[in-house]
């Protein structure tokens, strides 16, 4: 099911979304039948919940990972992902916290907590989390500062960066559509 879901056309995959759905969730529930409390099987069904908006299960089924494997650093991003989109900042920067306490070079984690930091106006913890990137992964950096200039609405500047990055990048799909978006927002 882990594999389905990355290899999915909503990740980038071949996949198309369709078949991948109904494949992640038929693995997913005939792996917890043999086996409940294999960490992973949780994550990923929490990932297919949050996918289709049905937070508090998903956060309950993200619970249940990290009650299984309290190690799971990535478990911890998911979590206070879904945490933050319900609202609840505190939870999230628990589990965000935790994450980085268990993995602190981790370029998910360190991605997770920049963006959750630029959401909740935490300016000094988003760029102590780029500057760490910067060192291990510069493009994911540099992808950050650019997503910085659309949650500041530094939306001409923001504009002018996706430009630069399209052209880099001609075939993404989420390069065109987030400038697409943008311009509709500056109403060009």
């Amino acid at each position: 099911a882990h594999v389905m879901y990355y290899s999915s056309a909503r990740n980038g995959g071949d996949i198309p979304w369709i078949i991948a759905e109904s494949q992640i969730n038929k693995g997913i529930r005939e792996t917890l039948a043999l086996n409940p409390l294999l960490a992973e099987a949780h994550l990923v069904e929490g990932r297919m919940l949050q996918r289709g908006r049905n937070l508090p299960a998903a956060m309950e089924s993200y619970e249940k990972t990290v009650a299984q494997n309290p190690s799971y650093a990535e478990a911890y991003v998911y979590l206070g992902d879904a945490a933050l989109a319900m609202k609840d900042e505190a939870r999230a920067w628990e589990a965000l916290d935790k994450a980085r306490s268990l993995d602190p070079l981790s370029v998910s984690v360190l991605t997770s907590i920049a963006q959750a930091a630029m959401r909740t106006g935490r300016p000094d913890v988003a760029e102590e989390a780029i500057a760490t990137l910067h060192q291990l992964e510069p493009e994911v950096a540099s992808e950050l500062r650019v997503l910085e200039l659309e949650w500041n609405n530094e939306l001409a500047r923001f504009a002018l960066q996706l430009e630069k990055h399209r052209q880099t990048y001609p075939e993404s799909r989420a390069f065109n559509y987030s400038l697409a978006e943008t311009y509709a927002l500056l109403g060009e």
